[in-house]
């Protein structure tokens, strides 16, 4: 199982509206902030859920062979209010 963290984004380029089918994640890969990636997110597993575009998440899940991330889990950050 790992975890991943990061922006959601659509990863469609012909809907302007996130589905299922076309939500990924936006991640700085290192710790010098020289590489992104963006990985499409596979979330038929988890149930109901409700994303926007840019909401920071961690995902918990695995790798396929077909370069997507299968999720188990959706977390969102608690946001403290001052």
């Amino acid at each position: 199982m790992q975890r991943l963290v990061g922006r959601v984004v659509n990863m469609s380029t012909e809907d302007d509206k996130l589905k299922p089918d076309s939500i990924g994640l936006f991640n700085i890969g290192d710790d010098d902030g020289n590489k992104t990636y963006k990985l499409k997110l596979n979330v038929a597993d988890c149930g109901n859920f409700s994303l926007f575009e840019g909401e920071v998440i961690v995902v918990e899940g695995f790798n396929d062979s077909n370069s997507r991330f299968n999720v188990s889990k959706i977390h969102k950050p608690m946001i403290n209010a001052p």
